[in-house]
């Protein structure tokens, strides 16, 4: 699978059928399809929570860069980067806006 060009009102969705636990501040998800496990780290946790509805790439890079400090440009650059690997592990689905 190859991985999605975003945009910015690309509208983005998580797998929702994967079981999840909190262990101390990370969350560690079973995609029980595929047999893998997934470890995510407290800024990966709330892109994930974020992604529980539908949200496009623009929205979402706002409430990492509200929440945290982090540049917009550096926000977009490592959230696309987490969402490419999402994604390869078939575990994002895009909705490209046109």
């Amino acid at each position: 699978m190859t991985d999605p060009s975003f945009t910015p009102n690309d509208t983005l969705i998580r797998k929702a059928d994967l079981f999840t636990s909190q262990v101390d501040e990370d969350l560690v998800m079973l995609d029980e399809a595929s047999g893998n496990y997934f470890g995510l780290n407290p800024i990966a946790s709330k892109i994930w929570e974020c992604l529980a509805k539908p949200i496009c790439l623009s929205e979402l890079v706002n409430i990492l860069t509200t929440t945290y400090d982090v540049s917009d440009e550096q926000c977009k650059e490592e959230t696309i980067s987490f969402l490419n690997v999402l994604h390869s592990h078939q575990l994002l689905n895009v909705t490209n806006a046109e």
